[in-house]
């Protein structure tokens, strides 16, 4: 429970919003840690890297969130110099959020002269720290919030880059395997009636992520088929589950 995480602040009584963010972010694998003399910090721990922070200037000032620049090479809560002028274009541009999500903080007193970044949106936030972190932010962690209004349709230009796949290889692993799915057993074209496509997908064991290159591979070794939900719970995690693993958990569930 976040109360235990939470036992040794000493901050300012945190808003029921900033609570809820701050326990969803535990059952997501980050971990809470008390800092500073006064315990007036909770820092927010992914794998032992600092992500993120709450503390009196964050909740006084309606956010969720204070960002640690250690992702872009600079470990301080406060902004690189050099990003200091075009800090809310370049989070908007990184974190793909309007500027209404974001609060700059100009600091005082022994923080005179440093600039903080602060996350309103929870949604924000949470993609944020799970980018930073290597996760995936899928359509699951959008989290709405009261009175929020929600637009969506504008068109924006993406450049990106992704992996060439053999469709033999597919064939290869379809034609040894066949089109159950080799987790759950599910065969779409049997479960679905009257579907005019097969939606199987195959599971590189081997993620192409990890690659630096080009590879040479042997498909009916390295590759299960997979029916969407599966494929989808396996990439889930970073490292991706096993086969194995994903049999295991559908088995507990029975």
């Amino acid at each position: 429970m976040v109360d235990n995480a939470l036992s040794k602040y000493a901050g300012i009584p945190l808003p029921s919003l900033n609570r809820s963010f701050l326990e969803l972010l535990r059952t997501q694998g980050f971990d809470l840690v008390q800092t500073g003399p006064s315990q007036k910090t909770t820092r927010i721990y992914f794998k032992g890297e600092n992500r993120g922070y709450v503390n009196n200037t964050v909740v006084q000032k309606g956010a969720l969130l204070g960002y640690h620049f250690a992702t872009v090479g600079h470990r301080s809560d406060s902004c690189p110099p050099e990003l200091t002028e075009t800090l809310v274009e370049w989070a908007c541009q990184r974190f793909k959020c309007p500027k209404t999500d974001l609060v700059v903080h100009n600091g005082a007193g022994s923080n005179t002269g440093r600039t903080f970044l602060l996350f309103k949106s929870a949604t924000t936030a949470l993609r944020t720290l799970k980018t930073d972190s290597g996760m995936e932010f899928g359509a699951d962690d959008i989290i709405g919030q009261q009175g929020h209004r929600y637009i969506e349709g504008r068109i924006i230009d993406v450049v990106s880059q992704r992996r060439e796949r053999d469709p033999a290889a597919r064939e290869a692993c379809l034609s040894e395997y066949g089109f159950n799915c080799f987790a759950c057993g599910t065969n779409l074209r049997q479960r679905y009636s009257g579907l005019k496509k097969e939606l199987i997908q195959v599971h590189h064991e081997e993620p192409l992520s990890q690659t630096s290159g080009e590879r040479e591979f042997d498909p009916i070794a390295t590759m299960k088929p997979l029916c969407p939900n599966c494929h989808c719970v396996v990439h889930s995690r970073i490292p991706t589950y096993t086969v194995v693993e994903l049999r295991a958990m559908l088995h507990d569930e029975t």
